[in-house]
């Protein structure tokens, strides 16, 4: 599935937890190992040898995703996030926020909150809404599950609805269209022979509630499609990822779909 697995390293001391995702990633696919390093303000020097690949400082994210995609397939990377929220992407700039928004492919990314980078994958949890674009992160789900062999669960947080239960109760169709895409989610990843169970969480901070649910439900990874369009619309949609990102306590599979680019 992926013959190389590329850890960016900019020599800060969030380094460590991409290269142990890395490792993770590396045995999991049998794939080889490539350090790449961009230097960047602040960060310690690598020594530099045959094993590490020099990019260009000027435009870290950019050189990021072109060396990812320079193979065929192209290569998984591995970053760490030093957990901006989105207000600090936005107003500030991000080198992880930059690559999610414009990486083609899965990208992998170890938050700060990430507990023990080194744990073994055997469970993925899958975050959907009930839009078109959360359900695109599903194909890359089946790809990764079926050729590690992992548990799915995918997850729909939506909003609390006053605590009633059952008889007239109005449903939005926002959530029962989040409910049909749970069990089409369920089948099809069925179908592709991977075991999966679906879940409905009500709760008023989406990332707090992916967060803490992942803890429970002994998840390894969280996977979900990022909703990044342009301008403020980006800003907003984001948000949930870049929040998911810092408070994860396990490493972040992101995707945004390619109608949005």
């Amino acid at each position: 599935m992926y013959g190389r697995i590329i850890v960016g390293d900019d020599g800060s001391l969030r380094a460590p937890r991409a290269v142990a995702v890395a490792d993770v990633a590396v045995a999991a696919f049998g794939a080889e190992l490539e350090v790449v390093h961009v230097p960047s303000e602040g960060g310690l020097p690598l020594p530099i040898d045959d094993d590490v690949t020099v990019l260009p400082p000027d435009d870290a994210a950019a050189s990021l995703v072109a060396h990812t995609l320079a193979s065929e397939p192209p290569g998984l990377l591995c970053l760490a996030s030093r957990g901006q929220s989105a207000v600090g992407a936005a107003l500030f700039g991000s080198v992880t926020a930059r690559v999610i928004r414009d990486l083609p492919i899965p990208l992998l990314v170890a938050g700060p909150s990430v507990v023990d980078p080194s744990r073994s994958w055997r469970r993925i949890q899958v975050c959907l809404d009930g839009s078109e674009n959360a359900a695109d992160i599903l194909p890359s789900v089946a790809d990764w599950a079926s050729t590690l062999d992992l548990d799915v669960e995918l997850v729909h947080v939506g909003y609390p609805l006053d605590g009633v239960r059952g008889g007239d109760r109005h449903i939005p169709p926002a959530e029962v269209e989040a409910a049909e895409q749970l069990q089409a989610g369920i089948e099809q990843l069925e179908a592709r022979g991977v075991r999966a169970t679906g879940r409905t969480i009500e709760h008023t901070h989406a990332s707090e509630a992916l967060a803490e649910r992942a803890v429970a439900g002994d998840a390894d990874l969280i996977a979900l499609a990022t909703h990044g369009r342009t301008g403020v619309a980006r800003f907003l949609m984001g948000s949930v990822a870049l929040e998911l990102i810092r408070l994860a306590s396990v490493p972040v599979l992101t995707l945004r779909p390619d109608r949005l680019r």
